[in-house]
């Protein structure tokens, strides 16, 4: 998130990842996700940046349940 992103969401501090686009009817969009969410942390992890969220995903299994924590 940089400053401009921020304000434009008022969401004035604090980390994550904003969801641009996802894919419809993919895993993000089935869990209820939508574009401009803010992801803070998946699976219990904090997310920082575009790479934490990357390397959290990779690490997920199909069809289980994990736990994502959103600013909307």
């Amino acid at each position: 998130l940089n400053d401009e992103l921020r304000k434009t969401l008022k969401y004035p501090k604090g980390e994550g990842v904003v969801i641009a686009g996802m894919i419809r009817n993919g895993p993000a969009h089935k869990a209820g996700l939508m574009p401009m969410d803010i992801i803070v942390s998946l699976n219990n992890k904090s997310i920082k940046e575009p790479s934490d969220l990357l390397t959290s995903t990779s690490q997920l299994k199909p069809d289980e349940m994990y736990n994502v924590v959103v600013v909307r």
